[in-house]
């Protein structure tokens, strides 16, 4: 639950009819019988460095306000993709703690919320990270294969002086990415037009036995999660050609 306050007493409280507010608590997690205690949180999904502020507006309003002093414990939590400056009053958490302990501890059949909740931390890139160890044989297959990429990047800067294509891509050129998609063990490389509607990629889809030039585009969309992903929209490419390795 979100809860109102002033860190000064004197103040009026917010309206809780109003919007979250620097007088409001992102969470509230409070017992409704028993042990007197309360933990306030305050949330964020991207860096702000107005979160020192925030905790410390917490912290006075639970130490000041009358609201708060018959609870015999008081914490102040931030949770955030960032470790903040450490703060003597404050426990300093992560989205990636959060996800890391649902993702060790709930299995997948027993909670579905929870594994959809799992998934969106992953979507916003506010998941835990293990990155896969490569052996000496994958690392030097990277070696070798490394040249295409390169080669790749410079095909794609050559939309630059084609003036169709540079009125799609724009400077979007210059940041090919990779995808893999592991449902079919495939992975792509090329460049995306951003978040316009409707969206447009150029790439290369790398098979396990063949590589294939795309260009797709996504009318009504703005988003490559679920439908119209490159993974899914392969078959529609507008262009082609297989390469046989």
């Amino acid at each position: 639950m979100q809860l109102s306050f002033t860190a000064d007493p004197n103040e009026e409280e917010a309206d809780e009819e109003k919007s979250a507010s620097p007088g409001r608590f992102d969470l509230v997690i409070q017992p409704q019988t028993g042990e007197s205690f309360i933990i306030v949180i305050e949330s964020k999904v991207h860096f702000d460095p107005s979160i020192d502020s925030q905790v410390q507006n917490y912290e006075r309003a639970l130490k000041n306000h009358p609201r708060f002093r018959h609870y015999s414990e008081r914490y102040v939590f931030s949770l955030t993709p960032w470790t903040p400056e450490a703060s003597a009053n404050c426990t300093r958490l992560t989205w990636q703690n959060v996800h890391q302990l649902i993702d060790d501890e709930i299995p997948p059949s027993e909670n579905p919320v929870l594994r959809q909740f799992v998934e969106f931390l992953k979507s916003r890139n506010l998941s835990s990270l293990k990155l896969m160890k490569l052996k000496t044989q994958q690392l030097e297959h990277l070696q070798q294969i490394a040249p295409f990429f390169d080669d790749a990047k410079n095909l794609f800067g050559r939309f630059r002086d084609e003036p169709k294509l540079k009125t799609i891509f724009k400077s979007h050129w210059e940041r090919p990415v990779i995808d893999y998609d592991n449902k079919t063990d495939s992975t792509w490389y090329g460049i995306y037009t951003g978040s316009r509607n409707p969206w447009a990629y150029a790439g290369f889809w790398l098979k396990p036995r063949d590589i294939i030039l795309c260009a797709i585009q996504c009318g009504g969309r703005s988003s490559l999660v679920g439908e119209g992903t490159p993974y899914e929209a392969g078959r529609s490419c507008e262009r082609s050609c297989s390469l046989r390795q």
